[in-house]
């Protein structure tokens, strides 16, 4: 019997446009492997559902779609923000499957992603990339909060999710009911890293390809993920002009001749050098975390 893969993006009407370029860059970079691709989304309005089916359209790819509405779900999901769904995604999700991979909805694949597919994971319920976080004292004492060890915290952006395994270890129920009691720091993420109980399985860094590793392409990227904003750290941004340029070249291709055109927002020369100003201080304030996350997992 073949396997049953999928891959999720999770969002609200603010970030529909981009899960769909997630799920498309996806769809784009897959070698041999059968999968489904699925939104889950909350609170669309009707032309928001209308704009899915003219990106389906223009790009001959086909969603599965699952509108959700906050006031009918359990607050652990919807309390956070969109993202917030994929603790749910047990309910949502039917337990026929083998593999399921989550993207956030500022993420693009620029490369191979298949291995994930059919990599071995033994009986771990995840795979990701640990986050870009400095080793000092008050981080130590987070993780520890957490009951991890340091370094064995993932970023939730991009998570391979041993289906079975998940729901035979109630992994998101673990982490539904985490959210509701402790107030975490970084929320969903945290939630999901403290059920995980580090078991799982460390990916390169390339398949969750952070902001501040953008000069380091030697690092080979499959997925892109824009973390943060406000800053030109997102494609779509006015200020990310320059920093982003091959980036918002297919978010905006990829959304021409549907409503949401306008995703990218246009920039002049001043959003160009602020965005330019901002990315070299972002550079020089987390250069030594960079360096120090490479040291500690051994990238080059």
């Amino acid at each position: 019997m073949s396997s049953r893969n999928v891959i999720v993006a999770c969002c609200d009407r603010n970030m529909i446009a981009g899960a769909c370029c997630a799920l498309l860059s996806a769809s784009e970079h897959l070698k041999g492997v059968d999968v489904e691709l699925i939104i889950i989304a909350r609170d669309l309005r009707d032309e928001d559902k209308a704009a899915i089916s003219v990106f389906e359209t223009k790009h001959k790819i086909r969603f599965r779609t699952i509108f959700l509405d906050a006031d009918k779900l359990d607050a652990a999901v919807t309390n956070y923000g969109a993202t917030t769904l994929r603790l749910g995604l047990d309910g949502f999700l039917g337990s026929e499957l083998d593999r399921v991979l989550y993207l956030d909805s500022d993420v693009l694949v620029v490369d191979d992603i298949s291995p994930l597919f059919t990599m071995d994971l033994g009986d771990n319920a995840m795979a990701g990339v640990p986050d870009l976080v400095k080793e000092i004292p008050n981080n130590i004492k987070r993780m520890e909060s957490l009951g991890l060890s340091f370094g064995h915290y993932f970023n939730a952006g991009v998570i391979l999710f041993n289906w079975k395994i998940c729901l035979e270890r109630n992994l998101f129920g673990k982490a539904r009911d985490a959210i509701a009691k402790t107030k975490f720091r970084f929320l969903d993420q945290d939630a999901l890293n403290f059920a995980g109980e580090n078991k799982w399985v460390r990916l390169p860094v390339g398949f969750n390809f952070i902001a501040p590793f953008h000069a380091r392409l030697d690092l080979k990227p499959r997925i892109v993920h824009f973390t943060g904003g406000g800053k030109g750290r997102k494609p779509w941004e006015p200020a990310s002009i320059g920093l982003h340029r091959p980036y918002r070249a297919y978010y905006s291709a990829a959304l021409k001749d549907t409503p949401w055109s306008g995703f990218v927002r246009p920039g002049e020369w001043r959003d160009r050098l602020i965005g330019e100003v901002r990315s070299i201080i972002e550079a020089i304030r987390r250069y030594s975390t960079v360096l120090d996350y490479l040291r500690r997992h051994k990238q080059k």
